[in-house]
């Protein structure tokens, strides 16, 4: 296996050249930095991972945290930034905790993170406070999205204008007998998600001036199983609404596959 010894006598240059044209370090000038690569390329030689953190203290990793691997919405989002950091340059570390809220088992271990990463990535994951902890002890940048945590950036959308802009879309249509299929009600208070988008249905439809029954709203797990739940019991009752909002995309499959069962016609 070549070494970084080779590399050098072969390009002409010290180690310490080597080292900082590999790693796309200034004050190495272009026409030397080509020569190393070429030298690298013939002798095949790959650099240390490990070594090279030791030496720049940067691991060229960042953390993405997310509940589930397997759910539409947190695939999305890890494709998603797993293709942004590549084109930087970064790998990703996966770690998927399970179930999200505080029943989950799974705490976060500084030893998945310490001297093996630049900054985590949390995906609409409410944090334990032991975890907010230790993550700012770690002292390297952390940045959310969807759920806001103190001290951290966070990347969301307005819950509450998205919501009210839906719902007054139907409105603007002619629909009176509007239904809202949110999530259940979550005992963390940071995860303000499910909350949000209903405040967002209701005041839309206050300010129409149309009530909201209790039948008018389902809470439904946020899956497409849980839309297609909620999606039938709006459907099998005898005064159904007209249109449907819904909070997220999974529980709008739901909505839809309920939909399209036979025996469901178009409600007047």
């Amino acid at each position: 296996m070549s070494r970084i010894e080779d590399v050098a006598l072969a390009a002409g240059v010290s180690t310490a050249t080597v080292s900082r044209a590999l790693r796309g370090l200034p004050k190495v000038s272009a026409e030397t930095r080509q020569r190393v690569l070429d030298a690298a390329a013939e002798a095949r030689y790959i650099a240390s991972p490990t070594a090279s953190s030791l030496a720049s203290g940067k691991t060229g990793v960042v953390a993405v945290v997310v509940p589930y691997v397997t759910r539409w919405y947190f695939a999305h989002l890890i494709a998603g930034a797993s293709q942004m950091l590549r084109e930087h340059g970064y790998h990703v570390l996966l770690v998927d905790v399970g179930d999200e809220g505080p029943g989950r088992e799974m705490l976060l271990d500084s030893r998945l993170f310490f001297k093996r990463v630049d900054a985590a990535l949390v995906l609409s994951l409410r944090m334990h406070p032991q975890e907010r902890e230790m993550l700012g002890r770690l002292g390297f940048p952390v940045v959310s999205v969807g759920v806001p945590s103190a001290g951290w950036s966070c990347v969301r959308i307005d819950d509450v204008g998205a919501i009210r802009l839906a719902t007054e879309h139907l409105i603007g249509l002619g629909h009176e007998r509007i239904a809202f299929v949110g999530g259940k009600p979550l005992p963390a208070t940071d995860f303000t998600t499910p909350g949000d988008r209903e405040t967002g249905f209701r005041a839309a439809m206050a300010d129409a001036g149309l009530p909201v029954r209790d039948w008018q709203v389902a809470n439904a797990a946020w899956t497409p199983a849980g839309g297609l739940e909620a999606g039938l019991s709006l459907l099998r009752r005898r005064q159904r609404p007209t249109a449907v909002v819904v909070a997220s995309d999974e529980m709008a499959i739901g909505v839809l596959s309920a939909a399209r069962e036979p025996g469901h016609r178009r409600a007047r």
